[in-house]
């Protein structure tokens, strides 16, 4: 259990796809300090997900990196299976892997489209596939996807069509889940603190944007933490958008 008294997804164990590095691993340490054990996945970063899987320990769960390619067949697969292996039956899948590329389709080479359509998407089939089964037969458990804003907007090329191709599949998910697992979709616009982003973009980025703030990491991971506890027990196939309302459609 969490060394904190407020640990309301104590005893759940959760798995989190691209976890060791950005957002991915700011989900992660919100589970853990809400008392929930998490399986780390990783493909490239080992080093960034076992020092997360310590520090996460430190915090008084049970963590373990887990090895899986999101864009591949098997990935997702090897990925539910070392995570039940090392911490036990998933209570939780949050998918947040999601590589992204956003040339013209006619300039897109096909394993990129691949590779982004896989990650973002096909995995989450796959470890559903996977995982659902045993949580439906435990009786509970929680799904929940990043989406993006992008989904909404022509053109972000594969990335875009991927994210709302993923949205109806939470959608569909929900309806053949349920009862016993509720499944649901966070979709953050730009986020702050994107190390990825100029100053200049930024800036315009939130010009654009009505709330006049970009959303942050943190922001992200408590509404996926919220989705995955009790007061949410009712919430399923919805699509939480957190862009501060940029892609309101509007004249002009």
């Amino acid at each position: 259990m969490a060394g904190t008294a407020y640990a309301p997804l104590a005893g759940r164990v959760a798995l989190v796809t691209g976890a060791s590095r950005t957002l991915g691993r700011v989900i992660a340490r919100e589970l853990a300090a809400r008392g929930a054990d998490v399986a780390v996945n990783y493909y490239r970063s080992k080093r960034e997900a076992d020092e997360l899987a310590v520090e996460l320990r430190s915090m008084g769960v049970r963590s373990a990196a887990v090895l899986g390619d999101m864009a591949s067949s098997g990935g997702p697969r090897e990925a539910a299976a070392a995570a039940v292996e090392a911490l036990g039956n998933m209570d939780i899948l949050v998918h947040n892997a999601g590589p992204y590329d956003d040339r013209p389709f006619l300039d897109l080479p096909e394993e990129k489209w691949r590779e982004v359509f896989e990650a973002n998407c096909t995995a989450l089939y796959l470890l559903s596939k996977e995982l659902a089964p045993t949580m439906r037969r435990q009786g509970w458990g929680r799904i929940v996807a990043i989406g993006a804003s992008s989904a909404r907007i022509r053109s972000q090329s594969v990335y875009g069509l991927a994210k709302d191709a993923l949205i109806h599949l939470v959608e569909a998910l929900a309806f053949e889940l349920a009862p016993e697992i509720t499944v649901n979709a966070v979709s953050p616009g730009l986020i702050a603190d994107n190390e990825d982003m100029t100053p200049e973009f930024t800036s315009q980025s939130v010009a654009d944007t009505p709330l006049k703030r970009l959303v942050t990491r943190r922001e992200v991971s408590e509404v996926v933490a919220m989705l995955c506890a009790s007061p949410f027990d009712s919430v399923t196939g919805h699509n939480l958008l957190m862009d501060g309302g940029r892609t309101i459609p509007r004249r002009g």
